[in-house]
């Protein structure tokens, strides 16, 4: 119970920023979808879990989390079991004065999470027991606990586990008064939450933002993210959530069109506005109204009646304003800062920024790990170009000893054509032969020699008629066979070319991008390490240059790696 005393003593008026902080981890693992069984688990379990967790703070809500954990392992529906095992957190969790049963639950549902590889679920049980320590005052032992699961979800490649992390920050920022370290978390968690693709709504992180915004009176900023939240919403809690951000933003800034068009809006989801509402939220939206007709002394009639939170104060304030009693208005305000610097001199025991330095670097690992995935990726694609060409160079072995092939082809033709050539001229010898013989024995054999003459020359003819087809037809084969030859080689002159033009423009687009990403990645990695190791002597202002700087190049790098990835 490290630090309880100190809490309850020096900071009471936060401590309800702290329990408000349980509904936004629900929002982390169970993003509302605006419709019926958005969980994807059987429709029988999810209704056990919806009237389980309407009567979450009774008894009953355990009895009906085991039936509906009972028979989700029936049905082998994990994701089934893993929120079963959320509703005894939330019981034990408002159930304070038994601390060793909301951690046996918190451990119960982080182990099946891990043997289900929902690793949601365990970040859920994270941000549950943060915020668990910090409202029963264990400062330290939250630091430490932050502490553990940031190394765990770095090891593990857990980008949920960094992104749940971030909101655990930005809400421990928020509740020590330091909203512009929240803003950054904020915006980082955002970041990662576009990088890596994680199916997380956005619209609560905007809402976020916006508070964080109004605190340190960025009513433009404010208003930005409080639309933001709204386009990004849906469903109607949050839609109304959102809209009292985005009403008390416009009535800051004066804009009637805007609070009027978003006032209208909520009317429509909520059908009502009562300031004795037992909604917070709606009673919000009441003392806006107020203020923003100009009804004063209403406002302040039923804001001195509210618990007196930091809101209530401003709204106070801003009804000071309206009246133009600036002697309470004073006197409030100087009241008010005093309880936020007191806060703020509190919280400056603990050394929050180490955590914060530590997931800069986490991140910065984990964007190296990415970058060397890539060069390995790029080696391996050398190598397989490498084969490429080796494949083509025996490709252009296989088409020389074709082409040796088709020389000898011809060669065997032409001594076709010589034999032939032969033959006719033995075939001529042996007609003259003939005609010796037939003159020799004229006076004896004429008319024989008449019959066999003409025997003979029909034989020459008939034999001449198929040595030339045979001959034209050897011919065309040649041609063909020539002209295929000359087509395939120009052919493989042609990819011989394109392989050893790209082997280059590869080489050098590497050679070149190499100078390129050192750069930006030594200004982070430098930048990184002068802020974990100066942090606490550099102002404020040195650290948002420095991230800043660290931004920039991360995102320099980030489009130069894109631009790998593209080609």
């Amino acid at each position: 119970m490290t630090g309880h005393t100190h809490l309850n003593k020096y900071c009471p008026k936060s401590l309800w920023r702290l329990l408000s902080l349980i509904a936004v981890a629900f929002a982390i693992v169970c993003p509302s979808k605006g419709q019926t069984n958005a969980y994807g688990i059987n429709d029988s379990l999810y209704n056990i879990y919806v009237e389980a967790y309407r009567v979450g703070t009774k008894p009953q809500s355990l009895d009906m989390a085991r039936d509906m954990y009972s028979k989700a392992v029936q049905m082998g529906d994990f994701k089934a079991q893993c929120m079963a095992l959320t509703l005894p957190v939330t019981y034990w969790y408002y159930q304070r004065k038994h601390p060793e049963q909301f951690f046996n639950a918190v451990d119960q549902l982080q182990k099946q999470a891990l043997e289900c590889n929902i690793e949601q679920y365990y970040y859920y049980g994270f941000s549950n027991k943060v915020n668990f320590l910090l409202v029963t005052g264990r400062i330290d032992d939250a630091i430490t606990y932050i502490h553990e699961v940031a190394d765990f979800a770095c090891s593990h490649n857990h980008y949920f586990g960094i992104y749940s992390v971030l909101n655990v920050l930005a809400q421990v920022s928020r509740a020590t008064r330091d909203t512009y370290l929240a803003i950054d978390n904020y915006h980082k968690a955002l970041e990662l939450r576009d990088r890596v693709g994680l199916d997380v709504e956005k619209s609560n992180l905007y809402r976020k933002l916006a508070e964080c915004y109004n605190e340190v009176y960025d009513f433009d900023n404010m208003l930005l993210y409080g639309i933001k939240g709204y386009e990004h919403s849906s469903s109607v809690i949050t839609k109304q959530r959102t809209i009292c951000v985005i009403c008390e933003a416009a009535f800051m800034l004066k804009k009637s069109d805007v609070f009027n068009k978003y006032y209208s809006a909520y009317l429509e989801l909520k059908k009502n506005v009562s300031p004795t509402s037992r909604d917070a939220e709606e009673r919000s939206m009441a003392m806006l109204k107020y203020m923003h007709d100009g009804d004063a002394d209403s406002a302040i009639h039923y804001l001195k009646r509210m618990r007196q939170t930091d809101m209530v104060q401003r709204y106070l304030h801003e009804c000071y304003r309206i009246k133009g009693d600036y002697t309470t208005l004073a006197a409030a305000q100087d009241s008010f800062y005093r309880a936020q610097m007191a806060d703020i001199d509190k919280w400056n025991i603990y050394n929050f920024g180490d955590i914060n330095a530590r997931i800069i670097n986490m991140g910065i690992n984990m964007q190296n790990q990415k970058l060397l995935a890539i060069r390995q990726d790029e080696d391996a694609k050398r190598k397989e170009t490498a084969l490429h060409n080796a494949n083509l160079k025996l490709a252009n072995a296989q088409l020389t000893l074709r082409n040796s092939s088709l020389e000898l082809f011809r060669t065997c033709s032409e001594t076709d054509i010589m034999r032939l050539s032969y033959n006719r001229k033995k075939l001529e010898a042996s007609r003259l032969k003939n005609k010796l013989v037939v003159a020799k024995a004229h006076n004896d054999f004429r008319s024989m020699l008449s019959i066999l003459g003409a025997g003979l020359g029909l034989a020459m003819v008939f034999g001449l008629g198929v040595y030339l087809k045979t001959r034209a037809s050897l011919l065309a084969d040649v041609k063909d066979t020539h002209r295929d030859l000359k087509s395939n080689h120009d052919l493989l002159v042609v990819a011989k070319h394109h392989a050893e033009k790209a082997n280059n423009v590869k080489t050098d687009f590497i050679n070149n991008m190499s100078n390129d990403i050192r750069s930006p990645l030594n200004s982070i990695t430098s930048l990184s390490c002068r802020l974990a190791n100066e942090g606490r002597t550099l102002t404020t202002e040195q650290k948002k240059e420095m991230i800043t700087q660290i931004q920039a190049d991360n995102a320099a790098l980030l489009q130069i790696v894109n631009g790998i990835l593209k080609l």
